[in-house]
């Protein structure tokens, strides 16, 4: 009897033990697969914003155009120097999904999209030329991903321009692994393909880039802009203005992102250039986005930012070497 008894607590025991052992391993396994979701929603433009306020076309060289946008609000613009601009509308809810495994923090995100449109504007009149749904191409080029960085625009080897969507593989976990493709969109003809590595997409936004303008690139990386000398003026809460290459068109071009209130009053060299820049330059939490074509030089660029230049180069507050 007292065996019987024994056998029988030895089997209780035993049952406890194999219990707890469950217990633990369905605590360990819902602690890894348990994220916690938070979730945002997100909207560009947001209601009541636009993309851009107003648009314009200089008269030197064939790349020559303005974008004028809030300082808050606007994005670094997509642009085909002196042709159109492309704005990125979107509306979306962010299912957010983050763990701690193993002393180590996981998080990925799940965009749950309303829509996603590449819109196309004329930088002459401003006016809307076309819309593309992003959307749907993505879906039916690449199901199972979604958007993982801001959109780009490129000019192909081919001369064709094309958007390219950085994309990564939609997530059901925060420790999921993480696969990335580009998506490539020929506006042009509408055909899609994808680049799987970083190297081979890398190596295609850079195809259409000629060796005058790799070259023009470096050289002009070099400048030191001085712009604290340069603009004569008080350091406020404004952008600080910066110049880098624009070579979707395979010519120089450089873009000046710059706080309108820091534009020069007085300027005949860039507002005979830009003949209705000027009526933006008083404005406060707008900033100007000026595209300079024809493979400007450093001098060329300065001294349409100081004040009281004029068209035959006399420069009042500009001293370059």
């Amino acid at each position: 009897m007292k065996s019987r008894k024994r056998k029988w607590i030895a089997v209780f025991c035993s049952m406890i033990v194999l219990l707890i052992s469950i217990i633990t391993g369905l605590t360990v396994y819902f602690s890894r697969n348990q994220d916690e979701i938070t979730i945002e929603n997100s909207q560009y433009p947001r209601e009541g914003d636009t993309l851009f306020d107003a648009t314009g076309k200089g008269n030197v060289a064939p790349e020559d155009c303005y974008l004028i946008q809030d300082r808050e609000t606007g994005i670094a613009p997509h642009v085909f120097p002196g042709d159109s601009y492309v704005g990125i509308k979107r509306s979306e809810k962010l299912v957010i999904m983050t763990n701690e495994i193993d002393g180590e923090s996981y998080t990925r995100a799940r965009r749950e999209y309303e829509y996603l449109d590449a819109v196309f504007y004329d930088l002459g009149t401003g006016k809307e030329t076309r819309k593309i749904d992003m959307l749907d191409i993505m879906k039916e080029a690449c199901p199972g991903f979604q958007e993982s960085d801001a959109p780009s625009i490129v000019l192909g080897e081919d001369g064709h321009k094309y958007i390219g969507l950085e994309l990564a593989n939609i997530p059901e976990k925060a420790d999921d692994e993480v696969i990335n493709k580009m998506l490539f969109y020929d506006i042009e003809t509408g055909d899609t393909f994808t680049k799987d590595s970083e190297e081979e997409w890398r190596e295609f936004l850079r195809a259409g880039y000629e060796k005058k303008d790799k070259e023009y690139g470096m050289a002009m990386e070099e400048v030191d802009w001085e712009w604290d000398k340069l603009l004569k003026k008080e350091e406020e809460e404004y952008i600080t203005p910066g110049v880098h290459v624009v070579v979707l068109e395979a010519r120089g071009c450089v873009e000046v992102r710059i706080d309108c209130s820091l534009l020069p009053e007085k300027n005949d060299i860039l507002y005979n250039r830009f003949p209705n820049l000027k009526e933006y330059n008083e404005l406060e939490g707008k900033v100007a986005c000026i595209y300079i074509g024809g493979y400007p030089t450093a001098d060329e660029i300065k001294a349409m930012f100081c004040e009281n230049a004029d068209s035959g180069g006399e420069l009042e507050t500009l001293q370059t070497d």
